[in-house]
């Protein structure tokens, strides 16, 4: 019975090697031009921060999607070395109740790692959960930033 243990085990263990994602948040802290979120204004708000831990200059493309895909609102802001963004999402009113944020760090429009991000999800006056907007690899960006621009025109 052993070996059939074991043997389970080596397959479960190739399986799931052989299925890991492609594009998986980057958790090494290295620097990533590319942060991915959500937002919810359904019974609450939420917060976005993105900092520049960088000793230069970077411009971002912030942009917001609904739940069904569609481009609905961007804001193009340059950060400081050292600088700190904080979007309140409900201020800003992007057109839908639910959503995904997309931000892009650039120097002369072509992508530039060095940003990290949060958000904070807030219901009354009290935050309900908060985590690290997640750092894709730059590699997915190279589709994804014809969809952002367009949104960002």
């Amino acid at each position: 019975m052993n070996a059939f243990k074991t043997m389970v085990a080596t397959g479960l263990a190739a399986l799931l090697a052989l299925s890991a994602p492609v594009a998986k948040a980057e958790e090494t802290g290295s620097f990533s031009p590319y942060l991915v979120g959500t937002w919810d204004l359904r019974n609450g708000n939420t917060l976005l921060q993105v900092v520049n831990p960088t000793g230069r200059s970077l411009e971002l493309l912030v942009a917001f999607f609904d739940d069904n895909e569609k481009g609905l609102k961007c804001l193009k802001e340059k950060l400081s070395h050292n600088d700190l963004l904080e979007v309140n999402v409900a201020k800003i009113n992007p057109g839908a109740k639910l959503g995904v944020v997309k931000i892009v760090s650039h120097l002369n429009q072509r992508p530039t790692p060095g940003i990290v991000g949060f958000q904070r999800q807030i219901f009354g006056r009290t935050p309900v959960s908060e985590s690290n907007l997640a750092a894709v690899p730059a590699g997915v960006l190279d589709e994804e930033l014809k969809l952002i621009l367009e949104v960002c025109h």
